[in-house]
């Protein structure tokens, strides 16, 4: 939990620096930390020096050179990472860190699928409930990492039901991420094994 947590909202680093200098120069100088939410707020925000420290910690490390995907609730703030390393660095300088979570290894039940021709992908994924708001954007930017149907991003965009639509993964480390984006909606999962592959 941290009542600041809001100013990273849509990853907006530059604009979440600023805030962060502000609460701090209000710290040097013995002031009241807080911040207005928006322009419309009435009232600020009051941040306690743990969480002004918490801010400062996190808006460094989301400098680095590592994938990550950020979720804000509210005051808390979820972390989604395939690099367990960075998150448990950082979670060892934060004054609070509810929980560390790593997904299961779903590719241990995955069925194979044996392909005559080299395929670009090594997973097709197929969905059920629906999808976080941001993977529509994340789709779009990382076309070299998966491929998803026009109907589909469509059904990203819209929260729509995904039960029966599928979708392809480069590999496992953007299965990962994909994972992060969906929770628990994937309900089965191929793994796509060029054929010639099995003769060796």
């Amino acid at each position: 939990m941290n009542t600041g947590a809001s100013i990273f909202r849509n990853k907006r680093l530059d604009q979440a620096r600023d805030i962060i200098d502000s609460l701090n120069l209000q710290y040097m100088k013995g002031e009241p930390i807080g911040y207005k939410p928006s322009r419309w707020s009435q009232k600020k925000t009051d941040i306690s020096q743990n969480d002004l420290h918490d801010l400062k910690i996190l808006i460094n490390a989301f400098q680095d050179d590592v994938e990550y995907m950020l979720r804000c609730e509210g005051f808390r703030l979820g972390i989604y990472s395939n690099n367990a390393k960075w998150l448990k660095r950082i979670g060892k300088k934060l004054h609070d860190v509810p929980w560390l979570w790593e997904p299961k290894n779903i590719n241990a039940k995955a069925n194979i699928i044996y392909v005559d021709e080299p395929f670009p992908y090594e997973y097709k994924v197929f969905l059920n409930g629906t999808a976080h708001p941001n993977f529509y954007d994340w789709c779009l930017n990382n076309k070299d990492k998966v491929r998803v149907g026009d109907m589909l991003l469509r059904s990203f965009k819209s929260s729509s039901e995904l039960r029966g639509r599928y979708m392809y993964a480069k590999n496992e480390k953007v299965l990962t991420l994909i994972r992060m984006f969906l929770h628990d909606n994937i309900i089965r999962l191929d793994k796509i094994v060029h054929q010639t592959n099995t003769d060796k």
